[in-house]
């Protein structure tokens, strides 16, 4: 989780956090221009993974 917020700038928290262990957590409480960037971003990162 530490990547995405230092690569993209999107906080994340673990899932097990929540009990949902192989997931992530984030806020949706933004606009949805900020939100549809967050979702970018995040998208952005995963396919760097590989």
């Amino acid at each position: 989780m530490l990547a995405l917020l230092e690569d993209e700038g999107v906080a994340a928290v673990h899932g097990s956090a929540f009990l949902y262990p192989g997931h992530f957590r984030i806020s949706y409480a933004l606009d949805d221009a900020s939100l549809a960037e967050a979702c970018r971003r995040i998208q952005k990162f995963c396919q760097g993974m590989h």
